[in-house]
Formats: structure tokens, C-alpha cells, sequence
């Protein structure tokens, strides 16, 4: 088996660039993570067209038939499940600061509609920042560092992925290793 990887750099012209290359080296199959699900119907179309099966992987197709795949979360449920832990972790109260992902994708939208479907069931709870980390650890660091040196009492962070919540976690920790200094 040989794989060949390429990274589109969130760039749809570039992806779409991507799948017209690998339908010329006649792959047998195409593995994507879209970088947007609105250009999912052109790559399918290129695919399949060419007997090729396309797998889509984190983000759903726009449209599915015959050759097109897909390996996704349930993002709501996802946003849900997180949201309902972390709600149980704070007994239902504190100041919620949400790291939102790529603004307008599938998965940041459902899962912070999923974040505030929980949190409106507590009267103690309540959103006091929101802002996109683009699914980026470094970033994510960045957004948290800021946050807390706002002042703001921040009591619950979520996040929509791992890598912004490591993020979070390391300004945290650089910020406790810094007043300790």
C-alpha cells in the first residue's frame, strides 16, 4: 500500500487542486478532510466521475451517493455531552469562556449550539467570552492568555477541540508558574 499525504493549508482552491492531482495519478481511493463542506460536491463529483471512492473524514460531504463516504462526529452531541461534563464538574455554576473553532464550519457551529443548549439549563451559568481559536493549540494559548489577563473571574473553559484546549491549559499553567515567580 502506498499513501500520499498533502496538507491544503485551509485553502478550498488548493484542496480542490489536491483532488484534481490525485484523480490524474489515478488513486485507488481519495481520504479528505474538507476544508469547507461547501466544495465537497465538485471533489466527489471529480472523483466518482473518474471510478475513484472518496472517504470524507471530520467534515461531512455536502451531498452523498454512490463512492462518497464519510467518518464524522455528531458535532451537536459532541458540543453536548462536553458542555453537560463540564456543567455537572462546576455544579452548575461560573463564568463560561468558549474557544470556538474555524467560524462558519459545521463542527464550531453545532458544537457550540450544543455548549449553549447546556448552559441555558443553569441559571448560574452564563457565556462571558467567546472568540475563534481556529481549531489551534498555539492560538488557542493566545485567546486564553488574553482572556485571563482581562481579569475576568473565567470559572469553565470550552472548547470545541482538543488542540485549542491544550492551548488554554498551557496559558493557564504558564500563567499560575508566572505568579509564582
Amino acid at each position: 500500500m502506498e499513501i500520499t499525504f498533502v496538507d491544503a493549508k485551509d485553502d478550498p482552491a488548493k484542496q480542490l487542486g489536491q483532488i484534481e492531482s490525485f484523480v490524474t495519478q489515478g488513486m485507488d481511493k481519495i481520504i479528505v478532510v474538507p476544508v469547507d463542506s461547501d466544495s465537497s460536491d465538485i471533489m466527489s463529483k471529480l472523483a466518482i466521475d473518474n471510478g475513484i471512492d472518496i472517504i470524507y473524514c471530520n467534515r461531512p460531504p455536502k451531498s452523498y451517493q454512490d463512492g462518497v463516504y464519510a467518518v464524522v462526529s455528531e458535532q451537536k452531541l459532541a458540543g453536548l455531552m462536553e458542555m453537560e461534563y463540564l456543567a455537572e464538574k462546576a455544579v452548575g455554576k461560573g463564568n463560561v469562556v468558549i474557544l470556538m473553532g474555524e467560524l462558519g464550519q459545521d463542527a464550531q457551529i453545532k458544537r457550540t449550539d450544543g455548549f449553549k443548549e447546556i448552559i441555558a439549563k443553569y441559571p448560574d451559568m452564563k457565556v462571558i467570552k467567546e472568540q475563534t481559536g481556529k481549531w489551534s493549540r498555539a492560538l488557542g494559548l493566545q485567546v486564553m492568555e488574553n482572556w485571563l489577563n482581562s481579569g475576568d473571574k473565567i470559572d469553565i473553559v470550552a472548547s470545541n477541540n482538543d488542540e485549542m484546549a491544550i492551548g488554554a491549559i498551557s496559558a493557564k499553567k504558564l500563567l499560575e508558574k508566572l505568579d509564582k515567580s
